[in-house]
């Protein structure tokens, strides 16, 4: 999955190769990394990764048995005490509140639960070894970790062969709680077939509360910055796709949040949605009430439009700009940027793309965007304005200016972000250069005029005693070649060559 992250830097690099400067370059790459890291900790943070299984029990009653005797127990040779054991520990340790956890683990019951996870003459007790592992997965990574090396994965797996669907529901708790501390994890139950083997449980399951447990066991195999390779999870792509026309809500959110992460580092996952004629469906998704529901579909539909252009004209012929328009005035700051960011993603694409933008009268609320929204939004906007005119035809520029992309830049003049007053230059600049293939008789640049009149020249001339030497120089810059200026350093050159 590390390779397939590359590939989406290559597909915003080859899609923006034909205007792009070096220093252009180095800003998108940028952008990238950093919208790449954002969106994965912001997903992380909703994707419930551990799952602690708890209980109503009577506190006073379980007080009577010490976990210090429920060890012993587990280290009995009788088996009734063995089960009682493994259920007053991991009743203990479904305490809300520090649970001894270390203790457990300090103990050497580890490697014993294992041993009678592998009992399948006795269900009772692989279910209550099961559950017991599962709330010692949900503590500390150290603890996940003393499982993974007392070599639990693969007999955690075998569980899920038990024809009893509480056993199964167990071993995908301690799996999805394995795989949610740490996502490097997933390497080991992939080397043990764990995702054909949850795949066959999804696809035989008749209950709602196991598709639920192997969809979000799965999920957290699927994601993360070391997910598995590509093809080691493709036919999990699928499944997701199925799962996305069931009813549930927590099945859906899971289906469409894991989507989510796979589409974004991997251009393949895309062709796959496409091919399996979903994306109008995640399309119809966008005026769902459920936040958790219309985010990920947004996300999944920005990360197909950011691959080649046939894909996308697919998320642009499922109908995704008129679904996404209503999402700009969307109450959430984060649903606002979202969509921005999509519709950047969609002026990125070829010509025809962008002429589809400008049938929406997606433009102009773009341009009021740049107006009125706190800066990360603005920064989405502001792209999605540089990516139209930087592969828009002449026309399409022209219809910009028209209404009123050039006044709204200028206003954007007036922040001190580096960052952003470069990727405004670089628009003034796009539209500069459109502008000189228009000049009249008299040599006039239009949109010069128009940029000019609108306090364009004003606002570079002042950020000309910007603190950061680049934009001091980059202002300085655009004055000497669209306004006739002498640059400063010309003026250093008089002044030293007078008299």
């Amino acid at each position: 999955m590390q390779k397939e992250n590359k590939k989406i830097q290559e597909r915003f690099q080859k899609r923006n190769q034909s205007f792009m400067s070096a220093g252009f370059e180095n800003m998108k790459k940028d952008k990238i990394k950093k919208e790449i890291a954002l969106r994965k900790q912001a997903r992380l943070e909703r994707f419930t990764a551990i799952r602690k299984v708890t209980e109503a029990f009577n506190d006073l009653a379980l007080s009577q048995e010490s976990l210090s005797e429920s060890i012993e127990m587990i280290f009995s040779s009788n088996q009734e005490a063995n089960i009682k054991g493994a259920c007053n520990i991991r009743r203990i340790l479904s305490k809300e509140f520090v649970p001894p956890t270390q203790e457990v683990v300090d103990a050497g019951v580890i490697p014993i639960l294992i041993n009678f996870i592998k009992r399948f003459d006795c269900p009772q007790l692989q279910y209550e070894a099961a559950w017991a592992l599962c709330n010692i997965a949900s503590g500390e990574e150290k603890h996940t970790l003393k499982i993974i090396q007392h070599g639990g994965v693969p007999f955690i797996l075998d569980l899920l062969e038990s024809p009893f669907d509480n056993i199964k529901d167990q071993g995908l708790w301690v799996l999805g709680n394995i795989t949610g501390d740490k996502s490097s994890y997933s390497e080991i139950i992939c080397k043990y077939d764990g995702v054909p083997r949850i795949i066959k449980v999804i696809t035989e399951s008749k209950s709602d509360s196991l598709l639920k447990s192997a969809t979000w066991a799965l999920g957290n195999i699927c994601k993360g910055e070391r997910a598995p390779d590509f093809i080691v999870i493709k036919d999990a792509v699928w499944v997701f796709c199925d799962m996305l026309h069931k009813e549930d809500e927590e099945i859906l959110q899971n289906a469409l949040w894991v989507l989510s992460s796979i589409t974004e580092c991997s251009e393949e996952s895309g062709n796959m949605l496409i091919t399996k004629g979903v994306l109008s469906k995640i399309k119809s998704f966008l005026y769902h009430k459920e936040y958790n529901i219309y985010l990920p579909s947004v996300l999944i539909l920005g990360h197909i439009s950011a691959g080649s252009d046939d894909q996308t004209s697919a998320v642009v012929n499922c109908g995704a700009i008129e679904a996404v328009v209503p999402l700009l005035n969307a109450p959430k700051k984060e649903i606002r940027k979202e969509a921005a960011w999509f519709l950047s993603n969609i002026s990125a694409g070829d010509y025809n793309h962008i002429q589809k933008l400008i049938d929406a009268e997606v433009f102009p609320k773009i341009i009021r965007m740049l107006f009125r929204e706190e800066r990360e939004v603005q920064f989405e906007a502001l792209w999605t304005i540089v990516n139209a005119v930087g592969k828009g035809n002449n026309e399409q520029v022209n219809y910009l200016v028209r209404v009123g992309v050039l006044s709204a830049i200028v206003f954007c003049l007036s922040v001190s972000d580096p960052k952003f007053l470069q990727v405004a230059f670089l628009a003034i600049k796009l539209i500069l250069e459109s502008g000189k293939q228009l000049s009249t008789e008299s040599g006039s640049n239009p949109y010069a005029v128009i940029f000019e009149e609108s306090g364009g020249v004003e606002s570079l001339e002042n950020l000309q005693k910007h603190h950061n030497y680049k934009i001091y120089q980059e202002a300085n810059n655009l004055v000497t070649k669209f306004f006739g200026g002498v640059s400063e350093d010309q003026d250093l050159i008089d002044m030293i060559n007078s008299p």
